[in-house]
């Protein structure tokens, strides 16, 4: 849950004064392991996608990125990374 550390205690408080419960099969979630960004070998690997990397002649337009893994974000870049690889135009819309 993406929440600040006191609005997440007062919502599981709210949920846990409405006897809601929170109910998650742990085999269903994914897991960080089968998610990651790995650079190796001149290869880009996200997930279980891997490509050679595109070596840039002009490094400055190359934009250098502070990333937070996550599993939701892992799981978007690789299906992301899936429709490049095939040819699909993307159109990511936001900041750099």
């Amino acid at each position: 849950m993406f929440l600040p550390s006191l609005a997440r205690s007062a919502l599981e408080k709210n949920l846990a004064d409405a006897t809601i419960e929170k109910n998650i099969d742990d085999n269903l979630e994914p897991e960080l392991e089968d998610y990651k960004c790995e650079v190796a070998s001149g290869s880009l690997r996200i997930g279980t996608v891997s490509a050679p990397i595109y070596n840039a002649h002009e490094k400055m337009k190359v934009p250098d990125v502070l990333f937070y893994d996550n599993v939701q974000h892992m799981m978007v870049m690789e299906d992301m990374f899936k429709d490049f690889l095939l040819g699909e135009h993307l159109l990511l819309v936001g900041n750099q």
